[in-house]
């Protein structure tokens, strides 16, 4: 296909204006204002000060489309990471990535990031650990041997997969608690995210207190996102925890005022972290993740997916507003994998009622986990028909839904929790859904889709239109100016 020319009269302004976020506007100390130079101490001049990686968990191309359809019918700005794609400023690029990992075609998130973090294929389930059993050191641990300060963000517990494989090394994701304590040997600055369980001794299997060892560290440690601004705005370390394990989803915050007086959404997070790093001057490489893009795929919650995604983009355009202006910035934007399959698919007649089903999905006010967590532990027949009605905005047969609850009460009673049974629960509205709202999935895993990236700024050229994962790497690096 032949690419629309474009005339010599591009403004980089005019695509720039469209990245103000509301009620984040980014104050003194770096995060406005002319270019900084990109020449380092070392003299090595047309290399990136600072890395802004933004990655979408689990989004596949279908999901991307859907939130594009869904910020359209709700009147707001386009998406940000779209708006590149439109314009092309100056310095983009923009990529298929092939995603595989050492073992298989489908990543999980763990081999996904260290792809991209230490730069070398790993096994599912590892963290920079290739399969003959050697350690690769991670992008921020080579980041901060430069002088440059360090961060990551996410909307799942800041010890998951996807964070952990920029700093950490370990055999097992699973090991959390493991992956705290690395955090805090590397000396990684900022950690913005959930995951209590893996700092409080209280939660930890061996009782060490992680908010008092970061604390020892000179950590300033934060629970409440009325504590952030000022946190961030100290210069010092910064630990900032705003739940148990995962923060909520995003459609579930904007719902309910506890959660959105506690928890910052990941655009707030976005900034308050790059205002923080910029305070030492000699720059920083930031990942921010929007993690619950993931976990909404899997569960085939498609109101949950389509929010989080949204969040994620609104931060994705506070980093741009921060590159805006500057010669000194690499932006990624990107994902580790698709999740789910998620797909608009055409209605009607010639597909002529597509845009009417897919309006429905403007009604829905919660993820199935905060639907479900609303329900008694053992759930009535009844109660659980008349409840998923007002849910869907549609009834289901009785049959269906007798059944339906019958397998939630089982499985909840079993786990004890009221917000377990999302996987159930999407898989059984799976063809329902498809019928009404056209969005449809393929299944509650991981696909092998090759994956959008977006790349803006010094050293964005070294991305190919195709490109491997952990060939990644070695763009971050070089434009880092610092040996793989």
């Amino acid at each position: 296909m032949i690419e629309k020319k474009r005339t010599a009269s591009f403004s980089r302004r005019k695509f720039l204006q469209n990245l103000t976020v509301s009620g984040l506007a980014v104050g003194a100390g770096g995060m406005t204002g002319a270019a900084a130079s990109t020449r380092r101490p070392d003299g090595s001049g047309g290399k990136a000060r600072n890395i802004l990686f933004f990655v979408s968990d689990g989004m596949n191309i279908g999901t991307l489309q859907m939130t594009a359809a869904f910020r359209s019918l709700t009147g707001g700005k386009p998406l940000a990471w779209l708006g590149l794609y439109d314009e092309r400023p100056p310095g983009f690029t923009r990529a298929l990535m092939d995603t595989a990992s050492a073992n298989s075609p489908v990543t999980d998130s763990s081999a996904a990031g260290s792809a991209w973090g230490g730069g070398t294929r790993v096994n599912n389930r590892s963290l920079n650990i290739d399969p003959r059993g050697r350690a690769h050191e991670p992008i921020l641990v080579k980041a901060k041997r430069t002088g440059r300060k360090t961060g990551l963000v996410s909307t799942a517990r800041i010890t998951h997969a996807t964070p952990a494989s920029f700093a950490a090394n370990t055999d097992s994701r699973d090991d959390e608690d493991g992956i705290a304590a690395q955090y805090l040997e590397r000396g990684i600055n900022l950690l913005i995210g959930g995951g209590n369980e893996h700092f409080d001794p209280a939660r930890r299997e061996d009782g060490r207190d992680m908010y008092a060892a970061y604390r020892e560290a000179g950590y300033t440690v934060v629970r409440h996102r009325d504590m952030l601004a000022k946190a961030a705005a100290a210069g010092t370390p910064l630990l900032a925890v705003f739940g148990d394990s995962h923060l909520p989803y995003e459609i579930d915050r904007l719902h309910t005022p506890e959660l959105r007086a506690r928890v910052p959404s990941l655009a707030t997070m976005t900034t308050r972290a790059i205002r923080a790093l910029t305070r030492s001057g000699n720059g920083f490489v930031l990942q921010v993740e929007g993690a619950r893009v993931d976990h909404g795929a899997h569960a085939n919650d498609f109101a949950a997916t389509i929010h989080d995604q949204l969040a994620f983009d609104d931060a994705v355009r506070a980093g741009l507003e921060f590159a805006a202006g500057r010669d000194d910035t690499l932006v990624i934007v990107t994902t580790d994998h698709g999740t789910g399959g998620a797909q608009l698919n055409g209605r009607g007649p010639a597909y002529s009622t597509t845009g009417e089903h897919f309006r429905k999905v403007l009604q829905y006010r919660a993820s199935y986990e905060a639907f479900l967590r609303g329900l008694p532990l053992e759930i009535g027949p009844e109660l659980f028909h008349r409840s998923l009605a007002a849910h869907l905005g549609f009834e289901l047969p009785e049959d269906l839904t007798g059944t339906l609850a019958e397998r939630l009460t089982n499985e909840r009673t079993r786990t004890g929790s009221h917000g377990s049974g999302t996987w159930t629960l999407g898989g059984a509205l799976r063809l329902p859904l498809l019928h009404e709202t056209g969005v449809g999935w393929t299944s509650h895993g991981h696909t092998g889709d090759y994956v959008e990236l977006a790349a803006h700024g010094p050293g964005a050229e070294a991305v190919t239109p195709f490109i491997r994962n952990d060939e990644l790497h070695h763009v971050l690096t070089g434009a880092l100016g610092i040996t793989a």
